[in-house]
Formats: C-alpha cells, sequence, structure tokens
C-alpha cells in the first residue's frame, strides 16, 4: 500500500503542472480529504498510514512544491532505492501507474470496512458514501495515463451512489448498518476493476461481454474460478466459457478480497 501511494503521489501529482506550480486549491483539497482517509483507514501501526500522517504534518510544503512533497516522501523510501510500484504492480503483472492506483483503491476500501468498528468517536466516523466520494474525486483528479479508466470509473460511481442501478451496482448509503453495509464498497470497486477491464479488452476487440445480461468471458474476470471458485454461484453458461457478474457469493469474494490484498 505505502509503494503504491508513494508512486501514485510522484507520477501524478505535479505531472500535468508547470514546473514550479503549487496545487490548485481544488486539488489540494481532493488529496488532503484522500490523506485524512488514508489516517482513518489504516491502523497508526502501519507504513502507508505513517506517510499519509507525514504528509498531512507538513501539507503546506506538500502541496505547494513538487520539493515538498518529496522532502516528505524521500523520509519513507530506503536509501538508494528508485519510486517503485508494489510487487504486485511489477512487470510480470502488467504493472505501472493503473495497477498501483487499483491497488491502493482496493486495499483503502478494505481498510475502510475492517477500521470502522476500531475507531472510538462519533466524530472520527466516516460513512460508506463519504468514502466513496473521497476516492471518486481522487480519481477524477489524479488518475493520468488511462482516460476511459477515469472516465467510466466516475461514470459508474455517479450512477452508483445515485441509485440509478437496480442492481448489485448500488452502494449501500448507511455509516451505521451491519457489516454488509461497510463492506459495500469494497465489492463495488471490485465490480468496477472488472467492469472496467472488460470494456478495455473489448476496444481492442479482446474478451467477450454480454451487457444486458452482465455475462463475460470467464478469462475476462477475477478472481478465477480456479483461484476462487466458492466466489462463484454460477460459473458458466451453457457455452462453458462466460461467468455472469451477478452470480458470486458475497461473503466468500469480500474473503478473498482481504486475503489478497
Amino acid at each position: 500500500a505505502k509503494s503504491s501511494l508513494i508512486a501514485t503521489l510522484t507520477s501524478s501529482l505535479y505531472s500535468q503542472l508547470p514546473h514550479g506550480s503549487a496545487l490548485p486549491p481544488d486539488t489540494s483539497r481532493t488529496l488532503a480529504e484522500f490523506l485524512d482517509l488514508i489516517r482513518w483507514a489504516f491502523p497508526p501501526e502501519t507504513q502507508v498510514h505513517n506517510l499519509a500522517e507525514d504528509l498531512k504534518l507538513d501539507y503546506r510544503s506538500v502541496s505547494t512544491s513538487e520539493d515538498g512533497l518529496l522532502k516528505v516522501v524521500g523520509q519513507h523510501m530506503y536509501t538508494g532505492k528508485d519510486v517503485a510500484w508494489s510487487q504486485r504492480c511489477g512487470a510480470q503483472a502488467n504493472g505501472g501507474y493503473s495497477c498501483g492506483l487499483w491497488t491502493l483503491l482496493h486495499i483503502l476500501s478494505i481498510g475502510v470496512a475492517e477500521r470502522h468498528t476500531s475507531v472510538v468517536g462519533s466524530g472520527e466516523k466516516v460513512s460508506v458514501i463519504h468514502a466513496g466520494q473521497v476516492m471518486r474525486s481522487f480519481i477524477n483528479t489524479f488518475f493520468v495515463g488511462c482516460n476511459s479508466c477515469r472516465e467510466s470509473w466516475t461514470e459508474l460511481y455517479d450512477e452508483a451512489c445515485c441509485g440509478v442501478y437496480s442492481n448489485s451496482h448500488f452502494m449501500v448509503g448507511s455509516s451505521g448498518g451491519g457489516e454488509g453495509d461497510w463492506r459495500s464498497l469494497a465489492i463495488w470497486i471490485w465490480e468496477v476493476h472488472n467492469e472496467i477491464t472488460i470494456r478495455r479488452q473489448q476496444s481492442v476487440g479482446k474478451g467477450y461481454y454480454r451487457h444486458e445480461s452482465r455475462m463475460a468471458s470467464s478469462s475476462s474476470l477475477w478472481p478465477s474460478k480456479e483461484d476462487c471458485p466458492k466466489c462463484w454461484q454460477s460459473l458458466t453458461d451453457d457455452t462453458g466459457l462466460v461467468m455472469n457478474m451477478d452470480s458470486y457469493d458475497r461473503e466468500e469474494l469480500y474473503n478473498h478480497l482481504k486475503k489478497t490484498y
């Protein structure tokens, strides 16, 4: 998580700005809210929490110059090591910016679900919808290098948060519900990650997706039935080649996400 956050920030924060510029007010506010969410969702003993804490402590420098950002980030990097994505997003994993950012979002959404019972004091609690909105703003501002990914993500979020979907794409908005409410964000991000992957494969003539029934080729969906056979309640249709994206087992899938990330 820490590696993905460092690589995400150093790759995108100032990359679209003229040299020597400070972050615009809206951009600065988006980053501050994202760092606050990380500080809330991750335990204080984790490296990514400590990084977010230090970035907020010196936020004036971080938000006004790239040098200020690199100074704080440099304190959390091993001496002599370059900025790198986490191992999950290395060369063999077809990694890079998109992979690292997706990894960070998955880990953060699981942190939101796992940490909500550990936070004392209602003033420090956040709702599932608030966490999703913070992520949406971060994606819309900092997801560089894949315009279609950014546009698809924000489009699907806006539909989900506003109840446009009538199926499992809908996110629960209650902050005081059961465990399923808190896990809804992690499940939703998993759904969207699969859907965007399928859309990109379709755009280059790969994969298969039947939108009306939300069926997709088994090779396009993660996790595979080999990696998590219990995640899928209905693995294939009569062709044996596609899986229904709405037929997953919520409990098994969340456990697989938690184990993986």
